[in-house]
């Protein structure tokens, strides 16, 4: 296996980020602040964006122009966030500390504690909300098992029938019926029946999974993308009827590295955003894009920020600091106070 930088490659050597083309695509809106944090995005409209920070909630109605407080919230509704994929005005949001979930049916006006969260002393992880009323949560020190799943949009939590006790670190349906969850032994599981059940594919994934920003995006109902941007950072496929693959290593010589959800959007191109930090060099983030489903990747820097702050994204853990806002138009997080657009379309 060639090492970052030795060249020539040959087939079954693995690129690292470095090494990547860069994608051409102008960045059609600058930097867009905020007024204020936000650690993750609901995209309720093309225009109307609003933000979530657990004191309070801020929105935008004209696509980042003007910033205003809409609500004030839990103060510990600061974890993972997850838009519902069928209906965009229906939200739930952990905790980072506990597993305690909150909702919202208004677009993120107003929230409400679940009537009953999953159970346990740890956190969320991940989750995923896949249709109008099923959504699954995965995590640690979770009572029994290490996912649950909910049949009334996230207000009220059972846990999963069947399925690993282990961490679950990261979690993702591709439909109200079909998904996929990864756990820190680094086992992949998968369910047919919307999170009631899961089963051991027989596939492990290679990358460390000890992190809790791992992250998964279904691509069918049998394959997938891993990203793992902590420990050995690196992006993988997996197909549970046949190979997982390592696609893409990144750099690790960082004081830290963590990364945002995976997401594919309308055209089928999935993305990633990538922050890293050292003395040297300081903070920077990079957008990387993949068009033929994860195998080879381009990257797009987005710029260097010396926000302090940068590390709350990953304490938090939002999952939701890349969203697709409009057919083909992302809405990329590239710190807490400052947003970019990119239109594929």
């Amino acid at each position: 296996m060639a090492g970052e930088g030795e060249f020539p490659k040959v087939d079954g050597d693995v690129l690292y980020a470095s090494e990547v083309n860069t994608f051409h695509n102008s960045i059609w809106n600058n930097l867009i602040n905020t007024g204020g944090n936000i650690l993750g995005i609901i995209n309720n409209s093309a225009t109307t964006w609003t933000g979530t920070y657990g004191t309070a909630t801020r929105r935008t109605t004209d696509s980042g122009v003007t910033w205003a407080t809409v609500t004030t919230d839990f103060s510990d509704m600061n974890g993972v966030l997850k838009v519902c994929a069928a209906d965009k005005t229906k939200s739930i949001c952990f905790d980072n500390n506990t597993p305690n979930c909150f909702k919202a049916a208004d677009s993120g006006d107003t929230w409400s504690a679940s009537s009953t969260s999953p159970a346990g002393s740890g956190r969320i992880n991940d989750a995923s909300f896949p249709t109008a009323t099923v959504a699954v949560c995965g995590g640690s020190n979770l009572t029994t098992r290490s996912i649950y799943y909910s049949t009334d949009a996230g207000d009220t939590w059972t846990v999963c029938a069947t399925g690993e006790t282990s961490v679950c670190r990261a979690i993702a349906m591709l439909d109200g019926s079909t998904g996929f969850a990864i756990f820190e032994d680094k086992k992949i599981w998968k369910t047919t029946d919307g999170g009631v059940n899961w089963a051991d594919t027989g596939k492990s994934v290679s990358a460390d999974a000890s992190g809790s920003t791992c992250t998964i995006v279904p691509l069918t109902a049998t394959t997938g993308i891993y990203f793992n941007p902590e420990a050995d950072p690196a992006i993988e496929t997996f197909d549970t009827a046949g190979a997982v693959t390592p696609r893409m290593y990144l750099n690790s010589n960082f004081t830290y590295t963590y990364g945002s959800n995976l997401l594919k959007i309308t055209n089928g191109n999935v993305y990633f955003v990538n922050w890293t930090f050292n003395a040297e060099h300081g903070n920077n983030a990079a957008l990387y894009r993949s068009t033929d489903s994860g195998v080879t990747w381009q990257v797009k820097n987005l710029g260097a920020n010396s926000n302090a702050s940068l590390a709350n994204l990953k304490t938090a853990n939002s999952k939701a600091q890349l969203v697709e806002y409009d057919t083909n138009k992302l809405l990329i997080m590239v710190s807490p106070s400052s947003l970019m657009t990119l239109d594929e379309s």
